[in-house]
């Protein structure tokens, strides 16, 4: 379980706050996350999101799957993604993945190299 908080205010930014909380559960190779996000912006609507991420840990391999749903501006929208890690070793990884986003009216694809220090 977790919480986090962020204060955005001083010259030349906006007034803004984003608080947060999450959980996660494992058992064996599956791990459940869930997450709570609220934003609020001065003069604008709020801004609420939560998302739910599986993970399976299959060998060498991550398999894993998203989906958030985002309440803003009096519209609501959502994400979903499904992504998958290989790992060579503890440092260094392989990962590919897909995002299906309607909050940003777009697909994404993405690949590349992962090196941990």
């Amino acid at each position: 379980v977790g919480t986090s908080y962020l204060d955005y205010r001083g010259r030349g930014t906006e007034n803004r706050e984003l608080w947060g909380a999450s959980a996660r559960y494992r058992r064996s190779g599956l791990t459940l996350i869930a997450q709570y996000e609220y934003e609020w912006i001065q003069g604008q609507d709020d801004n609420n999101e939560w998302s739910l991420v599986a993970e399976y840990r299959l060998g060498n391999n991550l398999l894993r799957a998203m989906y958030s749903d985002r309440e803003s501006d009096g519209s609501r929208s959502y994400n979903r993604a499904l992504g998958v890690q290989h790992y060579f070793d503890r440092r260094v990884s392989l990962y590919a993945e897909f995002q299906d986003s309607r909050i940003h009216k777009e697909r994404r694809y993405g690949s590349g190299l992962r090196i941990d220090f």
